[in-house]
């Protein structure tokens, strides 16, 4: 699994925002591999932005990371 490339602009929060994405995958049928997949580029949406309060990840920027244009 390559890792995702992103423009860090703060941690905060990255953690729980990764448990955040697993749980969906989990909820949503995923496969193992799927599910880190899609907690990591969760997780990397969220490094992106500050405060992540305001700019949570959303599912678009999520499969726009792992699957770009």
């Amino acid at each position: 699994f390559q890792p995702f490339s992103v423009n860090v602009k703060s941690t905060l929060g990255a953690g729980d925002t990764f448990k955040a994405g697993a749980i969906y995958a989990l909820n949503k049928g995923m496969s193992d591999s799927e599910l880190v997949q899609f907690a990591a580029a969760t997780a990397g949406i969220a490094c992106e932005s500050y405060p992540i309060a305001y700019n949570p990840p959303t599912l678009d920027r999520i499969m726009k990371l792992i699957k770009p244009e």
